[in-house]
């Protein structure tokens, strides 16, 4: 096949020529496309697919394009384009790999060329067989194009030089070798041998993946050794320029342009040919071409490396920052040359503008915060404090306070060590409780969080907040005071309801009771319901009253109980098959997953049964998609005692950090008011908490809001 219909070596030439060019599959998948395509015409779609507008005259006459044709393209900014443009079809041992589109005759002359230049060309695949080549392969080793294709490397080397070829062909299969350059003879068809320079490298197939190597090869009949080197540098160093990502140029003794790639002629929006062989001056600025000029000079007259920092004006007239790493060279027998390497920095100079404006920004807050803040080094000096922080230590300004030992501004010193050592340990403290002294000796209650960082000298620094909490502390004394009051009160309203039980009972009961008579003896549908909703709100108060009632004779006197050996499973299934159709109604699954060992604790069976009620009952209540999963396994603790653990797992509301501490207080809900979503008195988990502590059992809870939550109850199996 034709060199050019090599998808490889195609990417390789029209990434760099000056041509639109576009690649597919043979279904019209967009496998690449050059970059003046994406300027022109915009990215394929996100899915690899042709745009629409392109499916119209291309997909649907794929098989038809094997000429030239007139086409009419969508180009980026609306506008529409006729142009001819060529359909090429890429095949590989008959099967079709995809297709390129490219404009009229110029990009096959441009992708022909390769077919005639003076270097003979050929791909090798890992078994050394060859799989394409150019003309000037052929005319080479005097083969037609049928008699070479498919033939081994090795048939047509001298057969001294094939187990170095074979060597180093391996090695550069394996990743060990990135290139290698050989000189050998060849055997041409005809017998006769020839003298070659080889230059070998690898690369992979665009559509198929597959490993190759190509092979670049100059014959030595004409041409003496040092001719042939300076020729293949000049090739290559075309090539490899090329391939370097950065903007490159070579300038000569005189600071005209000799080599330069791609990536520059982008940065400076002239093109190779009108940079090659002239001067800066020819297309910068003056003021811009003479610093390009005097710091070229610096290298020229004997500097070996200098980074410059630049500004350049492209044909835009757009102002871009450049770093400029410049060397000089010298090959044998060659003048002085000059090679720069540019990295555009306008967006980090941009970045780094905008970075000041932050730290200023952050600097604003600092000073204006009423929390003190501050930065030390690990033997406590004080390198960064803020307004706040002079002020609450007694000074007046930051500067007063700059070097001080922070160790001076603790009342204890040992308090001081104790958090550098827990900030050198696990990397931050917080909220530690530090009495702090002042300037004129006071001191006062602060609450700090610290943090240990590196800072862009790579030393560790600590940094923390300060806030000043003597008044938080004065009324937590109060509430502490308040407090202790309130429990006195709290047993005594516990002993009185205790006592009160049976009155409190006993009327509601008989409400209770002559609603149902009435609703038994009426037909009037209207007195129906409102005594519906009397004997509703009635048994709602009758369990509060009840749970009331309950956690006071617990807080009183405890509970009553009747202890005796149960079995937990069986214990556990029947209390789930009660509450399936609850969660059936809400769509939510319930799942038991139960231990294969027999488990039995010392319980009282209705006891044991209302625990399971309030834990399972509360999961199905607060869960509103998903589940349940409810499960058991034997538990040893720290003492090698044996635990019954039961896990209530959900997938409902969640409960806050910084609601968990209080979960199982009495009368605390998380969400309060008369618009909250869920009933109850806030009783449930207390009471359950009691009774499972009765049981000499214990009760944990772990929760994130809006990811469900997790109880886990622990019972002592009988030995």
């Amino acid at each position: 096949m034709p060199l050019y219909n090599s998808s490889e070596l195609f990417q390789t030439v029209a990434r760099y020529a000056s041509f639109t060019a576009l690649l597919t599959d043979p279904v019209g998948q967009v496998i690449w496309c050059s970059d003046r395509w994406l300027k022109k015409y915009g990215a394929p779609e996100p899915n690899g697919s042709l745009p629409e507008w392109m499916k119209a005259v291309y997909v649907e006459k794929l098989s038809q394009f094997s000429e030239q044709k007139r086409i009419i393209f969508l180009q980026k900014d609306g506008s529409s384009e006729i142009s001819e443009y060529w359909i090429e079809t890429l095949k590989h041992d008959e099967e079709v790999l995809g297709y390129l589109i490219c404009p009229g005759q110029e990009a096959l002359v441009e992708l022909q060329h390769w077919e005639k230049m003076p270097l003979g060309i050929s791909l090798i695949d890992e078994d050394l067989k060859i799989i394409t080549f150019n003309e000037t392969e052929c005319e080479l080793m005097g083969y037609t194009r049928e008699e070479y294709i498919n033939s081994l490397v090795t048939k047509h080397i001298q057969e001294e030089y094939i187990n170095t070829k074979i060597r180093n062909h391996q090695k550069l299969f394996s990743g060990e070798l990135k290139h290698f350059y050989l000189k050998e003879q060849r055997k041409r068809k005809n017998g006769h041998l020839i003298w070659v320079y080889v230059f070998s490298t690898l690369m992979s197939h665009p559509v198929t993946d597959k490993k190759l190597r190509v092979n670049f090869t100059h014959s030595l009949s004409n041409i003496d050794e040092r001719q042939m080197e300076q020729a293949v540098l000049s090739e290559y160093m075309d090539l490899f320029i090329e391939a370097i990502p950065n903007p490159l140029f070579i300038k000569d003794r005189e600071h005209r342009f000799i080599h330069l790639n791609k990536p520059l002629c982008e940065l400076t929006g002239f093109s190779k040919e009108q940079l090659l062989g002239k001067l800066d001056i020819d297309f910068f600025p003056e003021h811009e071409a003479k610093v390009f000029w005097e710091k070229d000079e610096v290298i020229f007259n004997g500097a070996t490396v200098v980074v410059n920092e630049e500004e350049l004006t492209n044909a835009k007239g757009e102002k871009r920052i450049l770093s400029t790493t410049k060397h000089r060279f010298q090959i044998e027998g060659e003048e002085l040359k000059l090679v720069g390497v540019i990295s555009d920095i306008t967006e980090n100079i941009r970045t780094r503008e905008l970075l000041y404006e932050h730290e200023s920004l952050i600097e604003s807050i600092n000073q204006n915060l009423e929390d003190a803040i501050y930065r030390s080094t690990p033997d406590r000096r004080l390198v960064y404090v803020n307004k706040a922080f002079a002020q609450m230590f007694g000074y007046r300004d930051e500067k007063e306070v700059l070097d001080l030992n922070s160790i001076s501004l603790y009342d204890d010193p040992d308090r001081r060590n104790e958090l550098s050592e827990q900030i050198i340990r696990d990397g931050y403290f917080r909220n530690e409780q530090v009495l702090f002294r002042r300037r004129d000796e006071s001191t006062f209650w602060g609450i700090v969080s610290g943090t240990l960082t590196k800072g862009i000298d790579g030393k560790n620094y600590f940094n923390g907040v300060i806030r000043d909490i003597t008044e938080i502390i004065k009324v937590q004394d109060e509430l502490r005071h308040a407090k202790q009051q309130a429990e006195q009160l709290n047993k005594l309203k516990s002993s009185f309801l205790a006592n009160m039980s049976h009155e409190i009972r006993t009327p509601i009961n008989g409400i209770l009771g002559l609603a149902e008579v009435i609703s038994q003896m009426t037909t009037d549908q209207e007195i129906k319901h409102f005594v519906d909703l009397q004997k509703q709100s009635g048994k709602r108060l009758l369990e509060t009253i009840n749970s009331i009632l309950n956690l006071s004779k617990l807080e009183a006197e405890g509970a009553q109980m009747e202890l005796n050996p149960l079995e937990v499973i069986p214990a556990l299934k029947e209390n789930l098959v009660a509450h399936g159709l609850m969660a059936m109604q809400k769509g939510l699954y319930l799942h038991f997953s139960p231990s294969d060992e027999q488990m039995v604790i010392l319980s009282d069976g209705p006891l044991f049964h209302q625990i399971l009620n309030n834990l399972i009952g509360n999961a199905i209540k607060f869960t509103e998609q998903g589940g349940v999963m409810v499960s058991c396994n034997n538990f040893v603790s720290r003492r090698n005692e044996p635990f019954v653990e039961i896990s209530i797992k959900d997938t409902g509301i969640g409960i806050s950090e910084e609601f968990l501490p209080n979960i199982f207080s009495p009368f605390e809900q998380e969400s309060t008011g008369h618009k909250r979503k869920y009933e109850g008195n806030g009783l449930g988990l207390s009471i359950t908490k009691k009774y499972i502590e009765l049981l000499g059992g214990q009760i944990e809870v772990s929760s994130r809001k809006n990811q469900g939550s997790t109880f886990r109850l622990f019972l002592p199996l009988i030995s």
